[in-house]
């Protein structure tokens, strides 16, 4: 603890006394990095030929158990030997859904439901939703793209990307804080981005994307490959003038109270949103590899539309993201350790743009509502000690800022005025884990472990834990059991933390009980969970100071999943899951329960369906040309509501249930030959919309209907 304390000092020196100076040596460090790469590409030998990457869909059971993963330990590991339940999504399986974004990706998965509210989708699965997917944390190519300031994903994922650029997805369903660290409670959404070898003998990939609204989509991959070294280049741009829906304003038992001047500011009206709305947004990614050090960066920016703490008569918003990063790793062995070296630097940026204020004006104004800037370096070691005992451990430091100018502040002029501001803050977190699997028999294993984070900053709560372990049995070549135990937790945001410094983090606990096994040609995964969540962030009001935020309540939920995937007719496949969930609540006071984004006030827990269906399949024509991909979803009633009041007394009125429905999707693709691509995706035939609403800050907001893409790829 002293060796500990006394290093932590010391780099806190550092950064107080030079902390640009710091920051610009490392990013001089990386560009030379990048410079030695690039120099050296030149005169390696010759290129060399990659086969093509086999698809999920075509592997026996034995070779999908055997499917090499990295999410759930931060080492290679099979599907077999995993102690988590992931959810596996190949670049064959996003080509044929037809998926834009990863909302498309997740909805087919188990469990997964999301609804679109305002600026961003929620997600929810097994019982849980939270403010801006807080709980959810989302990594590309293993780096953290979470905001610490904005307390979630935020706009990452809705990416100016029609998945093209990526490998495959690995989905954690349940805690991931064991490696991860915080905010993995409720899942871990690892998107694996394509290698230059990846792109097969056609070293440039293109593609072009026209949908409805006025939808533009262009994306670009080019890269090569080396006897000793590979890069690859990513781009993506969308422009969208968005879906035109209702949107109302809160009803007269519902206002949205302002604390200072005791003025409702919101009476009831209905107008038109534009969802799924963007301006001119970007992404380029670069991944280079030669020897033992790889580099990965990312510059992306998107301005999407927003309508926030809008009065009757509307106000037109932009919220427009910036993030930035660099990632530098060495991979080398140490004696009988395998030893990997990382660093990072991250930059996180968001505000508000008004574009119309309520008179129809347009303000010269820029809202800045967070900016966050984070240095950090990790190093994990691994060794196999005996045939029968796995070592595997890691420690990271991450230095976070945030501030004097880079504060949160909403403003909006009269008669509602919210404000809130935070201090300069810093976020300095020590985060490790130590993992042991030990086989007793060749299909026997049991394995263990704990990840640990440290922050003085964060008072009796400095020390968080999140242990894990599971017995993992191959009872035969097609079978395998999985007696599970995670745990997990949230820090809370930086905004949230000034405003009650000593509110606790979340913490979730889960048992899982997981059986593969093939039957005939069918691969079947069925799951039974029990978990629950203690200490839920709340908001309580409005008014800022240190009752903006507490812990409250808790909830446990259990449920059960079923995913089935077969072949049939050589080349086609049919597969579909099934999944219910029952939760409740618990420990909430009586007043609590009006102000919460989670419970109801007769205590029922929101957001969330019992029931949920996929079906869908991929049917090739006889000459391999053609597919088509048909699915369809079924959701259960869903009761949702999303909205913190102040003094306002709230009815059962203002929750409202979203009645069973059914979507149906439709893909279809042609390629002529290994150059050409021709692709059209029909969205939620069915044109659903004004059924599928949901509550928001003051009102309800009608869901998109049906949407209508076409692609086309060229690779040359």
């Amino acid at each position: 603890m002293g060796d500990i304390m006394s290093l932590k000092m010391n780099i806190n020196r550092l950064f107080n006394i030079v902390p640009k100076t710091y920051l610009l040596i490392g990013i001089r460090l990386l560009i030379f990095h990048l410079l030695i790469l690039q120099c050296s590409m030149p005169v390696l030998a010759k290129e060399s030929s990659t086969p093509d990457t086999e698809d999920l869909f075509d592997m026996s059971i034995e070779e999908l158990m055997d499917m090499e993963i990295v999410s759930a330990s931060k080492k290679v590991e099979t599907v077999r030997e995993t102690p988590s339940n992931i959810t596996i999504v190949t670049e064959q399986q996003i080509k044929e859904w037809g998926a834009r974004h990863l909302q498309d990706v997740l909805k087919r998965v188990a469990g997964y439901y999301m609804v679109r509210d305002r600026d961003e989708w929620v997600w929810a699965t097994r019982g849980t939703v939270s403010d801006n997917n807080q709980e959810f944390l989302v990594l590309i190519d293993g780096h953290r793209m979470s905001s610490i300031d904005n307390f979630g994903p935020g706009q990452i994922i809705e990416l100016p990307n029609d998945l093209s650029n990526v490998k495959r997805i690995e989905i954690i369903k349940g805690p991931g804080s064991a490696v991860w660290g915080s905010g993995a409670l409720s899942g871990v959404v690892n998107i694996i981005t394509k290698d230059a070898a990846d792109l097969g003998e056609l070293k440039q990939h293109s593609s072009v994307t026209m949908g409805e609204d006025d939808t533009y989509k262009a994306n670009f991959q080019m890269g090569r490959v080396y006897e000793n070294a590979d890069w690859i280049l990513h781009g993506s741009y969308i422009t969208a003038n968005g879906k035109a829906v209702r949107q109302s304003s809160a009803t007269s038992d519902f206002p949205i109270f302002d604390t200072a001047t005791g003025f409702s500011s919101h009476p009831y009206g209905t107008y038109t949103t534009d969802l799924d709305r963007y301006d001119d947004s970007y992404m380029v990614y670069f991944k280079g590899n030669s020897g033992k050090f790889s580099l990965n960066g990312m510059a992306f920016t998107t301005s999407q539309y927003n309508r926030h703490y809008e009065t009757g008569k509307g106000r037109e918003n932009f919220l427009s993201t910036e993030k930035y990063f660099l990632e530098s790793a060495y991979r080398d062995n140490l004696g009988d350790w395998d030893f990997t070296w990382k660093g990072f630097l991250h930059y996180n940026k968001a505000e508000y743009e008004n574009k119309k204020d309520h008179n129809g004006a347009r303000p010269t104004r820029l809202e800045k509502v967070w900016k966050d800037k984070s240095i950090g370096t990790s190093m994990n070691l691994t060794r196999q000690f005996t045939d029968n005992i796995f070592f595997n451990s890691g420690i990271e430091y991450t230095y976070t800022r945030t501030g004097p100018d880079d504060s949160t502040s909403i403003a909006q002029t009269a008669p509602f005025t919210v404000t809130k501001s935070t201090a300069h803050f810093e976020d300095q977190d020590i985060t490790g884990y130590a993992l042991l699997d030990y086989y007793l028999t060749e299909d026997l294993k049991l394995t263990g472990g704990t990840g640990v984070s440290y922050n003085d900053d964060r008072g009796e709560d400095a020390w968080v834990s999140s242990p894990r372990g599971g017995i993992i049995w191959n009872a035969s070549e097609n079978t395998t059991h999985k007696l599970l135990y995670n745990s997990a937790y949230f820090r809370p945001a930086t905004f949230q933390a000034t405003n009650n410094p000593n509110m606790d983090s979340e913490e979730m606990t889960q048992f899982e009980y997981i059986l593969m096994k093939k039957i005939g040609r069918a691969n079947v995964t069925t799951t039974l969970y029990w978990q629950e969540l203690e200490g839920y962030i709340n908001i309580l009001s409005l008014g800022g100071g240190s009752t903006q935020f507490n812990n409250s309540g808790d909830y446990k939920s259990r449920g059960i999943e079923v995913e089935f995937t077969t072949p049939f007719w050589e080349d086609h496949i049919l597969w579909a899951n099934a999944a219910y969930c029952d939760a409740e609540a618990g420990g909430f006071t009586s007043t609590l329960p009006f102000n919460s984004r989670r419970v109801n006030p007769s205590g029922e827990v929101l957001s969330y369906p019992e029931v949920t269906f996929n079906i869908g399949g991929t049917f090739h024509s006889l000459d391999k040309k053609t597919f088509i991909s048909p699915a369809m979803r079924y959701v259960g009633e869903v009761e949702y509501r999303a909205t913190p009041a102040t003094t306002a007394s709230l009815t059962d009125a203002m929750y409202r249930h979203v009645g069973p429905f059914a979507y149906l999707d439709l893909n279809i693709g042609y390629e002529p030959n290994k150059n050409l691509g021709f692709y059209v995706n029909f969205i939620n035939l069915t044109n659903i919309d004004s059924r599928n609403h949901l509550s928001i800050w003051n009102g309800t907001i009608d869901q998109p209907g049906r949407y209508i893409e076409f692609k086309i790829l060229y690779k040359f």
